[in-house]
C-alpha cells in the first residue's frame, strides 16, 4: 500500500469522525448546503465541495486512478489543464446553480491566515493543505487554478493557488491542476448611457458602445471597420462622440472586458455585435507598443492565446475609450 492510499484511509477516518456530513458542527464561516454545495457567510460565495470531477460523497472521495495522466476530465482523473477547466465548470451540473472558474481574488477567500493553519497531530503526521479548511474542503489537493491568465506570450501562463504552501503562482496553462468552482453569479459594472457610449463604474473609464465602422445605434448595426493600427489610432483620436476626447485604449484596459465564461467572451449585452469570429481576423487594436509591432486582442471564448502582437500594417479592430 502506497502513501497516497495510507493518507487517504486515515483522512476518510478523521473526517468520518470529526465532521460527518455537518460542517456547520465546528466553528465556521461556511454552511454545508446538503447539496455538493458549500456557502461561506462572510462573503456570500457558494462553492462546490469537493474538487470538480471527484465523487459528491461525504469525503469527496478520489473517482481516478492515481498516477494515471490525461489533459481532460473524465471518470478516472479529476486534473485538468486551464482550457478545460472553464469547460468543466461551465459543464458543471451541481446544486440547480450555474459555475465558472473562480477569479485569484474569489479564490483566494478560501485561503487560511498563518495562524488559522492546521496544527493538529494528523496535520504534521500526513501531508494535509495548511491553507485551506479541510474540515469544510475535504480532500483537497495542492494545486487550484483561477480564471487569470498572465500576457507571457512566448510561454502562455495563467494564475492558480497553492494551498499547500498558501502561494499565488503561475503556470504553463498545458500543466494539469485541479478546479474548484464558484457560483456563476450575472454582475455588471456597466451602464449604457444611451449616447453611443458606455460608462464602466469599476475601472472609471466611458467605452465606445460599438465598434468603429458600426452605427451608434442601440444594437450597433452595421460591420466593423477593419484597420492597420496607425489608422486605428487616428480613428480614436478623430473620433466624434458625447463630447469626449478618445484614444486607443491599452491592454490592460481592453482586457477588462473580457468575460471568459460568455461567447463569445464579451457582454455583447452591453457591447452588441462585437467581432469575435475567429483568431486570425476578429481582434481589437491597444496602445501596447513592442518592437514595432502593436498588441491586440481576442474575444472568442476557446482562442488559446487572448493578446498578440501583430504587425502594425496588419488588420484589426477598434473600440475606443476615454476616462472619466
Amino acid at each position: 500500500m502506497n502513501l497516497k492510499a495510507i493518507i487517504y484511509i486515515v483522512s476518510l477516518y478523521y473526517f468520518s469522525c470529526a465532521v460527518g456530513d455537518n460542517v456547520d458542527s465546528i466553528k465556521t464561516n461556511f454552511i454545508n448546503n446538503g447539496n455538493g454545495t458549500v456557502t461561506d457567510k462572510k462573503t456570500g460565495y457558494t462553492w462546490t465541495r469537493c474538487s470538480i470531477n471527484s465523487t459528491n460523497d461525504v469525503e469527496c472521495s478520489d473517482n481516478f486512478s492515481y498516477g494515471m495522466l490525461s489533459s481532460s476530465p473524465n471518470t478516472e482523473r479529476r486534473r485538468y489543464n486551464w482550457n478545460d477547466s472553464f469547460k468543466g465548470c461551465k459543464q458543471l451540473s451541481l446544486g440547480g446553480k450555474k459555475w465558472k472558474l473562480p477569479t485569484v481574488a474569489e479564490l483566494s477567500t478560501l485561503l487560511k491566515e498563518n495562524n488559522e493553519k492546521d496544527k493538529s497531530l494528523l496535520s504534521s503526521i500526513f501531508i494535509q493543505n495548511e491553507f485551506i479548511d479541510n474540515k469544510v474542503f475535504p480532500n483537497s489537493e495542492f494545486s487550484y487554478w483561477t480564471n487569470e491568465e498572465k500576457n507571457n506570450y512566448s510561454s502562455p501562463l495563467a494564475t492558480y493557488i497553492n494551498f499547500y504552501k498558501g502561494e499565488i503562482r503561475d503556470g504553463e496553462k498545458n500543466s494539469l491542476k485541479d478546479v474548484r468552482c464558484i457560483e456563476k453569479i450575472r454582475t455588471t459594472n456597466f451602464n449604457d448611457n444611451n449616447n453611443g457610449t458606455v460608462t464602466d463604474r469599476l475601472n472609471e473609464l466611458i467605452w465606445q458602445k460599438c465598434t468603429i465602422g458600426q452605427n451608434n445605434d442601440s444594437t450597433c448595426t452595421g460591420n466593423g471597420k477593419s484597420y492597420g493600427w496607425k489608422d486605428a489610432n487616428n480613428a480614436c483620436n478623430t473620433l466624434k462622440l458625447a463630447g469626449r476626447k478618445w484614444r486607443l485604449p491599452t491592454s490592460k484596459e481592453l482586457t477588462s472586458l473580457l468575460d471568459k465564461e460568455l461567447d463569445p467572451a464579451i457582454d455583447l449585452t452591453i457591447f452588441p455585435n462585437t467581432e469575435a469570429e475567429s483568431e486570425d481576423y476578429s481582434s481589437y487594436w491597444t496602445s501596447d507598443l513592442k518592437d514595432n509591432k502593436a498588441l491586440s486582442i481576442y474575444f472568442g471564448i476557446y482562442i488559446r492565446v487572448r493578446g498578440k502582437f501583430k504587425e502594425k500594417d496588419e488588420d484589426g479592430y477598434t473600440r475606443c475609450v476615454s476616462g472619466l
